[in-house]
């Protein structure tokens, strides 16, 4: 028996040299400070979650957790002081929990390193803690409102969102996730319209005016629900809500209930004014404790953690705080990160910390970088001692919040718990004020693709054309006057007709380098001088005839015709070539916002054009050469309306074609200048459409008579002879 007994003493003895203990320092608010209430109960709290990881063999096997406190009364200076004695007491502190204020977190964090100790944050939310050089061994367990950056971009893009305008409170945790987000905003392109930081409440008016002033549709908020009163109340009054618009805030600084909580008495609205301007706006939060109904880490499934807490809370005169999961999980994530650091000691042992040993210090900050566990909070893991964690999108309607969808960090994807498009009034997802770009390529290529199928039209008729003029030019029993000079028109038309196909090919972009825009302006300035120089020299031979009162005793050569065109092609080269070489247009972008006010779209296109400085110099000095020419060429076409003459019998189809050309000119010139950028789509097919036309009824006036009488005439091949 008395065996039995020394066995049993020895083995209770063995067992408990066994275990070894690792010290945290906790830094609490436990007096003298409004979050003492919450402050006290977390002793409860760290030890129920220590008791639980030492009956774990898998976790920490033979160590235990014992946590020391200091308390800050929530000073930032004496936190600082209390930090120093807690770890200067031994033995070493392998941790350090809290302290839970913003300021005294900064303070402790800036501290830690130099001692080689984890510090666990998982309550105070401050940006700053973010720059790993100085919180090298920081990790929290709570979430910021940086963190969130992520879901609102992907929420712009699940919504083709690109423009977006922000509203701040001048406070460090508001500012540095609006800074976030607007660089966030130029690494995906997209566009902040404006921003606006409120450093004194009684200014509002003019924050809310300028975002509606720069026609904000999505607006990005950053403030508490105390400002949040101010803020609605200017949103009711000037009208900055509806279907219209969307606001997205942060859950956590938006509280439920914030309107039915909220003392009016300061403003110039009412609560139901408030619950107005506020109805169907989002909020992005991380919630505290998960949804989830599967068993953590713990062995419990959330809801069964929080029955449990809440119990263990109810025995003690203290209050839990509803950030407690962020609380019991940091505790977890300490204990697994020490676990996991055991692999990289290289013989070394965690009891054998102190605050000389920076290699155990990057064995447990390699440790604490692979934790990866379902926690009661939901999953935790950590990037630059980052929480890393599902958020969520939820939808407020007067005091009620639900949520209605969750994003997903690891694969950048939003899974929806209710209908997108409910989330507004009337179920219609508002603008931003930009229309796609597949909205834009479908109506261009719509225009593009009807222009094309004319034009082809066109096209193949001049060339039909001039395949007759050629065929029956060498027939030896038809005998045609000029038929070169008339396949210099057919040849005009067919350039023209080209033009079309390089102004379409201008304006869907197609050559990135520009060099499609003097090739464009080439096109018609050949095309339209070689039709119209062709034409204007025959009907200057018919002038010269007939004012000579005798065809016999004046012939006009060919040769003298071409000598004309060739005069006028003259001209023309010496103003492109060196408005070419020297001057050359250059695509340039240019925005266009046109507002469609019926259906509450702001369409925004982009697009290029062709141009230069000296343009309008040039443009001149052709209209100019053109203009005198297209009267020149109406002066002869009018002297010679009445010839009569058998051999000239086609000269007043000349005259007509001649004031066809001037008349189209005379409205196409000046509507080519008068339409502005917004009406590009407009201009690009009304000046393709005008020179289309032109050219096809020139030569159908010329042409197709000629081909009518060949094709019906009965003894064409053997009887007639058809004169010029």
């Amino acid at each position: 028996m008395l065996f039995l007994s020394l066995l049993g003493l020895f083995l209770s003895t063995s067992s408990y040299h066994a275990t070894k203990t690792l010290y945290v320092a906790g830094l609490l608010e436990m007096s003298d400070h409004w979050w003492s209430k919450y402050a006290n109960f977390l002793p409860t709290l760290f030890q129920s979650a220590a008791d639980e990881i030492f009956n774990r063999t898998d976790i920490l096997d033979g160590y235990e957790l014992k946590f020391v406190y200091g308390d800050t009364k929530g000073k930032e200076g004496l936190a600082g002081k209390v930090l120093n004695e807690v770890l200067s007491a031994s033995p070493p502190k392998i941790a350090v929990f809290g302290p839970q204020m913003s300021d005294e977190v900064k303070l402790a964090g800036a501290i830690t390193p130099f001692y080689n100790t984890i510090q666990m944050n998982f309550v105070a939310k401050t940006s700053t803690t973010k720059d790993k050089s100085v919180y090298s061994t920081l990790y929290s367990t709570n979430y910021i409102e940086d963190d969130l950056n992520p879901l609102r971009i992907a929420l712009m893009n699940h919504f083709g969102w690109n423009r977006v305008a922000t509203l701040a409170y001048n406070d460090d945790s508001f500012t540095s996730q609006i800074d976030e987000f607007h660089q966030a905003l130029i690494d995906n392109n997209m566009t902040l319209i404006t921003s606006g930081i409120i450093t004194d409440l009684r200014n509002v008016e003019n924050h809310i005016t300028r975002l509606k002033q720069y026609d904000s549709r999505v607006i990005v908020g950053a403030f508490r629900s105390s400002a949040a009163t101010t803020i609605f109340c200017e949103v009711y009054k000037q009208k900055l809500y509806g279907r219209r618009y969307t606001w997205i805030l942060t859950g956590a600084s938006m509280y439920r209930n914030w309107i039915k909580n909220a003392d009016v008495k300061d403003i110039t609205c009412t609560k139901a004014n408030l619950y107005e301007a506020a109805d169907y706006m989002i909020t992005l939060d991380q919630n505290q404790l998960s949804s989830e109904t599967k068993v953590t880490i713990s062995g419990r499934t959330p809801a069964e953690y929080d029955s449990w807490m809440k119990s263990e809370a109810s025995n003690t005169p203290y209050i839990i705080t509803r950030s407690h999961p962020w609380i019991y999980d940091a505790v977890w994530a300490l204990a697994l990160g020490l676990n996991n650091s055991l692999k990289y000691l290289n013989g070394s042992k965690l009891e054998d910390f102190n605050y000389d040993r920076s290699d155990i210090r990057e064995c447990i900050i390699k440790g604490m970088d692979e934790v990866s566990f379902d926690g009661v909070s939901g999953p935790v893991s950590f990037k630059d001692g980052r929480r890393i964690g599902q958020s969520f999108i939820q939808l407020n309607i007067e005091d009620n919040r639900t949520d209605a969808g969750r994003f997903d960090p690891y694969t950048g994807s939003i899974t929806w718990d209710v209908t997108p498009s409910s989330l507004w009034p009337g179920n219609k997802i508002p603008k931003d004020g930009s229309k796609t770009q597949t909205e834009l390529l479908a109506s261009s290529i719509a225009a593009v693709i009807i222009l094309g199928i004319l034009t082809s039209f066109g096209l193949f008729g001049a060339i039909g054309l001039l395949i007759f003029n050629i065929v029956y030019r060498k027939n030896r029993h038809i005998k045609m006057s000029s038929p070169k000079i008339n396949n210099i028109i057919i040849c005009g038309g067919i350039i023209m007709f080209v033009s079309v196909y390089v102004s379409m090919m201008e304006y869907l972009n197609l050559v990135e380098n520009g060099a499609l825009c003097m090739l464009s302006s080439w096109f018609l300035a050949v095309g339209f001088t070689s039709a119209f120089g062709a034409l204007f020299s025959k009907t200057w031979r018919v002038h010269v005839l007939f004012h000579n009162n005798s065809i016999r005793k004046k012939v006009i050569k060919d040769i003298q015709l071409f000598a004309v065109c060739g005069v006028l092609m003259a001209i023309d080269l010496s103003i492109m070539v060196p408005w070419t070489l020297f001057f050359s247009l250059q695509r340039k972008e240019v925005v266009v916002t046109i507002e469609d006010e019926e259906n509450d779209i702001t369409h925004k296109e982009i697009y290029t054009v062709c141009t230069s400085s000296t343009q309008v110099y040039w443009l001149c000095v052709q209209y100019v050469y053109k203009g005198l020419l297209l009267a020149f060429g109406t002066f002869l076409a009018w002297e010679t309306r009445r010839v009569e003459v058998p051999a000239l019998n086609d000269s007043k189809l000349i005259g007509f074609c001649v004031y066809n050309i001037v008349v189209v000119c005379l409205i196409g010139v000046p509507l080519n200048h008068i339409l502005d950028d917004e009406q590009k789509t407009a201009r690009f097919v009304l000046m393709n459409c005008f020179v289309m036309f032109c050219t096809a009824l020139v030569l159908c006036i010329l042409f197709i008579p000629k081909v009518i009488i060949i094709c019906f005439s009965v003894d064409i091949f053997i009887n007639s002879t058809i004169m010029y």
